[in-house]
Order: C-alpha cells, then sequence, then structure tokens
C-alpha cells in the first residue's frame, strides 16, 4: 500500500465549475466554467437557461480575499460591489466539493452557488454508478410571487442512461434521461437540456436546468454516497450552506426562498453544534443552537433539540462532503438543498498499490489507483509531483521500518 501524505490547499488549480441560485427582482438559476489563476482570482463564463437550451455567455471575474483553506470571501465579483455579506468554502479536490453565499441585506438580494474543481480527463464512465441529489426549482417570476419546489432521490447511471427516482412536495416520481455527450472537463449534456459537471475526484456532479421553456429553472447536486458510514467517520466540523424555502422561509422572513449559511459541529457522541457561520469565524461561541444527530444507513439524521426537526444530509464517499437532501418541520416537508464542506479536508486512504507484474517502457513498475468511481486508474507519479513526464529520475523505496 501507499501512504497518504498530508493534504495541502493549492491555490493554482486549473479550472473550476459553479452552479447558482439567486434573486433580487428576478430569481433563476445559473451555471459558470473559468479558470483560477496564479493570484488566486478566478475568470469564468456566465451563462443563463433559455428557452430551448442556454443563453450567450458573459464574462465573469471573481477576486478573492482569504483565499487560504477551507474558507474564502470576494472582494470583487462581476464588478460590482461586494456583497455586505459574504462567505464561503473551499472547493479543490481536497475538499469535494465547496459554495459560495452572499447577501445584501440593503436591496435583498443574495446569491447562492455550489462549486467544484473539473477534471482534464474525464468520460461517460466517471458518472457511472449509485447516485443521491437534491434538487430545487423556481419559476422565473418575480421572487416575492415566485414557485419554489424541491426534489430529492437517487439516481443510477448505466451506460449513458440516468433512472431516477424523486421525492417532492407532493409525492414520487421516476424519469429516464439520457447523456447525450461528456467532453473532457467533465461537462455532460443531457437530453432535457440539463449540464452537469463531475468532480476532480468524481465523488461530486453539480447540474443545472437550461431550458426555460416551462417558465421554470433549476439547480441541483448530486453526491457518491459513502459505503456503511459510522459515526466516527462523519464526525467534525463542516461550513454548510444552504438553500430552503416553503412556509418555513415565508413565515421567518417572509420570502419564498431564502439562503443562510452555518458551522455545524458534529460530536462523535451523537450531539451536534451549530453556530452562525459569521459569529463562527469571528470567534463568537456565545449563541449556539444543536440537538441529537444519528445515522441511517448513508444518511445523517440532525433532530433539532428545540423545534423538534429534522434534516437529512447524505454522506459522500469522498468523506469531505455532506448533501443536504430533506428538511421536515411540523410534519411539513419544505424544499431543501445544502452542501456541508468538511472545515478541514480529512486524509483519505482509497486503495492505492504497486503492480509488480505491469511495467512501463522503461522497465519501472506502474502505480494504480482506485478513484471513487471504484474504477482503477494508472498515475503519472512526476506529473502529479508537477514534472512535465516521466523522465526516469524517480526512485521509490520501502522503509525498513
Amino acid at each position: 500500500m501507499v501512504e497518504r501524505l498530508e493534504p495541502r490547499t493549492l491555490l493554482s488549480w486549473t479550472d473550476y465549475a459553479l452552479v447558482g441560485a439567486y434573486y433580487d427582482i428576478d430569481a433563476f438559476a445559473y451555471s459558470e466554467t473559468g479558470t483560477i489563476l496564479d493570484d488566486g482570482s478566478l475568470l469564468g463564463e456566465l451563462r443563463y437557461p433559455g428557452v430551448g437550451g442556454p443563453g450567450s455567455p458573459f464574462s465573469s471575474t471573481w477576486e478573492f480575499l482569504d483565499f487560504d483553506g477551507p474558507t474564502f470571501q470576494v472582494t470583487n465579483y462581476e464588478g460590482f460591489d461586494p456583497y455586505v455579506y459574504d462567505n464561503g468554502a473551499s472547493f479543490n479536490d481536497e475538499y469535494g466539493a465547496g459554495w459560495y453565499l452572499g447577501d445584501d441585506d440593503l436591496f435583498s438580494a443574495a446569491e447562492i452557488a455550489f462549486i467544484i474543481e473539473r477534471p482534464d480527463d474525464a468520460s461517460v464512465e466517471d458518472f457511472l454508478g449509485d447516485w443521491a441529489f437534491s434538487e430545487v426549482r423556481m419559476s422565473s417570476d418575480v421572487a416575492n410571487d415566485a414557485t419554489v419546489d424541491g426534489f430529492h432521490g437517487r439516481w443510477t447511471v448505466q451506460g449513458s442512461t440516468i433512472d431516477l427516482v424523486a421525492t417532492g412536495v407532493l409525492g414520487t416520481s421516476e424519469a429516464t434521461w439520457t447523456i447525450d455527450s461528456v467532453d473532457e472537463q467533465g461537462l455532460a449534456i443531457i437530453d432535457t437540456q440539463t449540464w452537469a459537471w463531475i468532480s476532480d475526484d468524481g465523488s461530486v456532479v453539480i447540474y443545472v436546468d437550461m431550458d426555460l421553456a416551462d417558465g421554470q429553472s433549476g439547480l441541483g447536486v448530486a453526491v457518491r454516497p459513502a459505503a456503511a458510514p459510522t459515526m466516527a467517520d462523519v464526525a467534525g466540523g463542516f461550513r454548510v450552506a444552504s438553500l430552503f424555502s416553503g412556509d418555513l422561509a415565508l413565515v421567518e422572513f417572509a420570502l419564498p426562498m431564502v439562503f443562510g449559511d452555518t458551522y455545524l459541529d458534529l460530536d462523535e457522541g451523537g450531539t451536534w453544534t451549530g453556530h452562525a457561520l459569521d459569529a463562527w469565524d469571528a470567534g463568537d461561541l456565545s449563541d449556539p443552537f444543536g440537538g441529537t444527530w444519528s445515522l441511517d444507513g448513508d444518511e445523517v439524521v440532525l433532530l433539532d433539540g428545540l423545534s423538534g426537526g429534522e434534516a437529512r444530509y447524505v454522506v459522500a464517499s469522498n468523506g469531505s462532503t455532506l448533501l443536504g437532501q430533506r428538511m421536515v418541520n411540523d410534519e411539513i416537508r419544505d424544499p431543501f438543498l445544502a452542501v456541508a464542506t468538511r472545515d478541514e479536508p480529512p486524509i483519505a486512504f482509497s486503495p492505492t498499490g504497486i503492480s509488480t507484474a505491469a511495467r512501463d517502457a522503461e522497465g519501472r513498475a506502474i502505480a494504480y489507483e482506485q478513484r471513487t468511481n471504484g474504477l482503477w486508474y494508472a498515475v503519472d507519479l512526476q506529473t502529479q509531483a508537477g514534472g512535465e513526464g516521466i523522465t526516469g529520475e524517480i526512485i521509490s523505496w520501502i522503509s525498513v521500518e
């Protein structure tokens, strides 16, 4: 076995993709893809849904503050002044999936986005297998009159076919989608004009409905569920961004949907504690809330200690992501989509080995790694270490200790 080294956060990755929701006067979903520059800023291409497919792209630039760990903030986005409040969670492949949230109380404008790092050698095979997903759909009407629906469930990808079972406010339905194409950077275009991007580590998919023909736009996140997670596996701190709607949003905030962020601490003993994320980041722990938590298969079940409400999150196979799928208060199921990103990336121990039978052209042993999609890949050690290619100058050994 090859021992994993301590992970490091990199500031000069290659490419990213995000899907998001925004409301001010209108409520709508959108997508963005782009490149992370040497200074840590992002230069992207923003797309909004259109009738029959995506509209024309717009350029987008992000400038970051404190982009060096589990969090980041934005000093400039698309040439506009920053939000009154914003926060984020890192999204390189050590973290699986991250997010950004901005809120401007003055104009009641808010934005939430779920973000991944893109691969450079993807194919349809990377999408194969079982997934858990959560999706929110919204009308394109004025935000205060918008209709917001939520769905969650499971899908299975075989070949280019996606079979899914979705549960929403009005019940359960089944559907079949077809993947029309997948490019090298993990963009899958689905026959419903849904655009989906897979993360570099193959554990997360983000997607957006690019067709406004039905008057709605939607976005979602899917994760590969972990196999038999334990309380010890899941316990720890998470930075959580959530989008919720329904009675809770209308009663508490008089809005059709609300974006929020939280620090969630899951104690291995079965209790959880939450803090407003801005308070947590400032070191203010004076106003906590919490309850109990347990595991139901691959789902974390959070019970609120005061209201008795329940929220469920699927544990992702990457060890760093929880996907919020549903929230129930007073037996009412509200539309809900959340991503919880572990505050510090775990050290993953996916099975890795050296094949002594297979050799490269120079007679050296080839390293193989099993990724989160269950498939084995040959690993170019020098490229992974930052070199331009295999030169025969890499030396490996087995420590006698």
